[in-house]
């Protein structure tokens, strides 16, 4: 065991993999010390779920489909969210959200946190890539070892080039800091507390721990595992502590509760989406392809976007352009916004006491059809529109036109006794 764990063949291997999180830990120490808001460096530090899925996309070449980019999308947005939020509660009672000082919001904070990102990311993906044995010189002097001792072994080059580029650090803080900001101070060991000795063995073991769930998942498993704690443990000690010590829980709890949920289901769906689609194609008797990540995949992909799916063109018979493509997908978007402007309109226009909600229901369809009725005379002739207003056609839409008019009284009527628009797409 000693000549596997003294092994410089073996050590050399973790040199970069150490200095990257010993220089991670150095620009946290950076930005912190700068004055940055600590939500700023939370919600930055999310960067980490979607930076290590696209190298992991380069490094191990896996190739994840979109909904599990917009489940990652959702757990990065749906935190950040749920952190601004837990600061702006404990400032201003929930109100406008404003910075207290120019350097909580500073340029400098704000690049040493995304260098700290973007180390870490690499730190992380690249140990990954070693505890799995995709290093061929590690796997061939640690063949003889079942697992679990190569995690042991493995840690232990990890820790000790970590605590030497680290202890580097250290010894240059000294000469080093020139400003009282950056933490400049004549001490090397300052007041250490009970809090402090506590805390070097949580971040152990907490760093224990990743490098298992790392091992036996992924480094993005890690990620999401991190932000389901985080949403799930603030909300649990904010609850326990109250109003004053809470960041006034009472007044954000709904919204935060809803966030939680749409962070624990964003991180379900990412890591559960994959092995429903294997279990179902199974089940069926379907031969699911597998399909690999890396440089050659994300050419093909960039090609097909710009010059057209081939498989597309074959079955529509013609070419499909970019432009057409982006103006399919951008249908979704477009009724988001379109849906938040309407309701916005109707709530305010509502709201008046001089103004009958119904007669505004009236109009929107009756709009909406003769919007439709222009562009099929248009199309067709005006002899097609003899063709749309047959008895025969139009009882089939009966039950569908007495449910979206009740819809739209209702709507009105919620409106008209000043219900905030908001609230009524929540409910919606």
């Amino acid at each position: 065991a000693l000549r596997k764990i003294c092994s410089f063949s073996a050590l050399w291997h973790w040199f970069l993999v150490a200095f990257l999180f010993g220089a991670s830990t150095m620009f946290k120490v950076l930005a912190l010390a700068t004055g940055l808001n600590p939500v700023v460096w939370l919600g930055e530090i999310q960067l980490f779920i979607p930076l290590t899925a696209i190298m992991s996309f380069f490094v191990f070449r896996r190739r994840y489909g979109k909904v599990e980019w917009l489940a990652l999308a959702i757990v990065c947005l749906s935190l950040c969210g749920f952190l601004i939020l837990r600061e702006r509660c404990t400032r201003n009672d929930c109100h406008v959200f404003r910075w207290r000082e120019d350097k909580e919001m500073s340029l400098i904070g704000v690049t040493y946190t995304l260098a700290h990102v973007v180390a870490v990311s690499i730190a992380c993906v690249f140990a990954e890539r070693i505890f799995k044995n995709g290093s061929r010189g590690l796997a061939h002097l640690l063949s003889d070892a079942n697992s679990n001792n190569k995690y042991w072994v493995h840690r232990v080059h990890l820790d000790f080039w970590t605590t030497l580029a680290l202890l580097v650090c250290w010894s240059l803080h000294l000469p080093l800091s020139v400003s009282k900001e950056l933490g400049r101070t004549d001490k090397w060991f300052g007041c250490w507390t009970r809090r402090h000795y506590f805390a070097v063995a949580a971040i152990a073991s907490h760093n224990w721990v990743s490098g298992l769930v790392t091992k036996h998942f992924s480094s993005v498993a890690m990620g999401l595992a991190t932000a389901v704690g985080t949403v799930l443990g603030v909300c649990i000690v904010d609850a326990i502590r109250g109003v004053d010590s809470g960041h006034n829980w009472g007044a954000r709890a709904t919204p935060s509760l809803l966030l939680a949920v749409m962070v624990v289901l964003a991180a379900i769906i990412f890591q559960t989406g994959r092995l429903n689609l294997a279990k179902l194609t199974e089940q069926h008797g379907i031969t699911h392809a597998k399909q690999a990540g890396g440089a050659k995949a994300f050419r093909s992909w960039t090609r097909s976007l710009f010059r057209g799916d081939a498989q597309t063109e074959a079955s529509d018979g013609h070419k499909q352009s970019c432009f057409s493509k982006l103006s399919t997908q951008a249908l979704p978007i477009l009724y988001v916004f379109s849906n938040a402007l309407q309701t916005e309109l109707q709530n305010d226009t509502s709201a008046n006491r001089y103004f009958v909600p119904q007669s505004l229901q009236v109009f929107i369809p009756l709009c909406g059809m003769c919007f439709a009725m222009t562009l099929t005379a248009r199309q067709f002739g005006c002899g097609k529109l003899i063709e749309v207003f047959d008895p025969k056609v139009l009882w089939k839409f009966i039950a569908v036109g007495v449910m979206q008019a009740g819809t739209g009284a209702l709507a009105g009527m919620a409106m008209g006794l000043g219900i905030d628009s908001s609230l009524y797409v929540a409910m919606a």
